[in-house]
């Protein structure tokens, strides 16, 4: 199939769908773009319910033969209507449309073994998308997000989470929902604080441990930071904070490193 029309609905459907979170969420779907990312996502036999390709910007024949492979529906796009769906400003001439998964957080975090990381407050898509690739990496059982959180499926989230967010459950709940889940699953919650934790690397981060990272603005509410324990990674004197996505990688690295207890 090709589309040559930038007016066509089907462009305008994956262009809103970039563009808007609820409808993201109503749909289900959500766009993943760039050649890396996607020859990562075949290359490890995901399967995307389509792939849009664009020959003016994009020859890599040996991509769109492993996805033929696969049987994945293949997209052909004008210059002008791939622009429209891209996120970039300098588009790649590829993009993948997948299916949001939603797991079950009793399925997910039952594990008694588990390894979370907790996001609170995380607006900035880029911090989330590259925590969502670090708990990847570090092997992680999910990523949670409480709000006012990124958007897992936003576009600049997917994009720095280089194809992680297919590899990790992603799991979203209210504050108190999520407290009283950990209450409920005893999770052991480990606030990372700037000042006054534990340090981290003489912390026991006791399985099932979740490791709770906010904003670097306003930090963990103390109704979070009261329901476990409290970490701090040491600083220079005057360095208020880390980055959010920093301090992520660094507690969980740590974590992973700890005995199955």
């Amino acid at each position: 199939m090709k589309i040559s029309s930038a007016e066509n609905e089907r462009i305008k459907y994956l262009r809103r769908l970039q563009a808007d979170a609820t409808l993201r969420r109503r749909e289900r779907r959500f766009l993943i773009e760039g050649p890396a990312a996607i020859r990562s996502i075949l290359e490890n036999n995901r399967r995307p319910l389509e792939i849009f390709w664009c020959p003016e910007l994009f020859q890599d024949i040996a991509i769109l033969n492993m996805a033929r492979a696969l049987r994945i529906t293949i997209t052909e796009l004008s210059l002008k209507s791939f622009a429209k769906i891209s996120d970039v400003r300098t588009p790649q001439g590829i993009a993948t449309l997948f299916a949001i998964d939603e797991p079950s957080p009793e399925a997910v975090l039952g594990n008694r073994n588990g390894l979370f990381l907790c996001c609170h407050g995380i607006q900035d898509p880029g911090n989330m998308g590259t925590m969502i690739r670090t708990a990847d990496a570090a092997g992680a059982d999910a990523v949670i997000a409480l709000p006012p959180s990124a958007s897992f499926y936003n576009p600049k989230t997917v994009r720095a989470s280089a194809a992680s967010i297919l590899n990790i459950p992603l799991l979203s709940f209210e504050e108190n929902d999520f407290l009283a889940f950990a209450r409920k699953e005893k999770i052991n919650l480990f606030s990372a604080v700037a000042k006054g934790g534990a340090p981290f690397r003489s912390a026991m981060f006791n399985r099932p441990a979740c490791i709770v990272i906010g904003s670097e603005t306003h930090g963990i509410p103390p109704q979070i930071q009261k329901q476990g324990a409290e970490v701090s990674i040491p600083m220079r004197n005057g360095v208020d904070s880390l980055n959010a996505a920093v301090a992520a990688a660094l507690l969980l690295y740590q974590a992973a490193r700890e005995p199955d207890k």
